[in-house]
């Protein structure tokens, strides 16, 4: 046998022999790291997601919409914790209401949104409300806002109060705790 040939079968002796010896260390490593993610997956009972864009339709038609920057979704709960909130709310297809918080709770089961530190809506109609908390109730179909609530629309009305509920459409509100309504012509 040539000195060549022995060199060359040592060589390629060495490198089958690394190669199996990487395969069996990345074999391993994948094994742990699969292992690792099914004890995470099956003990984590929250997800972090950002760019979120949560929507839902009624007889084929869009009826809301929701996009937060980040969020966390609690899975014992059922509730998805929000941040950097905005979303629409529509009616036969047509936008009737906007709205913007810093921070949100969505409730997953009964679809109930909860607008947090600072939320502010804005109807089709130019009606806007800010409250410190404004909450909407799927089922009723109704907002209930809480903490120094303020309605205004353009230089025609003006209402604040502790407490107010109104519909989707703001065709309709009740304001109550120090109430006071200016109504210009």
């Amino acid at each position: 046998m040539s000195k060549k040939f022995i060199i060359l079968a040592l060589a390629m002796s060495t490198i089958l022999l690394v190669g199996l010896w990487a395969y069996g260390v990345s074999k391993d490593i994948t094994k742990d790291l699969k292992q690792t993610r099914e004890i995470t997956a099956k003990n984590d009972e929250n997800v972090d997601m950002s760019g979120l864009l949560l929507t839902e339709t009624k007889d084929g038609q869009k009826f809301w919409e929701i996009y937060a920057i980040k969020g966390k979704y609690i899975k014992n709960k059922t509730i998805a914790k929000l941040k950097t909130v905005k979303g629409n709310i529509y009616k036969d297809n047509k936008l009737v209401l906007s709205f913007k918080a810093p921070d949100a709770l969505y409730n997953d089961s009964n679809k109930n949104l909860k607008l947090m530190n600072g939320a502010l809506a804005v109807s089709d109609s130019g009606l806007i409300i800010s409250s410190n908390q404004i909450e909407w109730s799927n089922k009723a179909d109704l907002f209930y806002a809480t903490g120094d609530v303020r309605i205004k629309q353009g230089k025609k009305f003006y209402s604040t109060g502790n407490y107010s509920v109104f519909n989707r459409e703001f065709t309709s509100f009740k304001m109550k705790g120090h109430a006071k309504t200016r109504v210009y012509q």
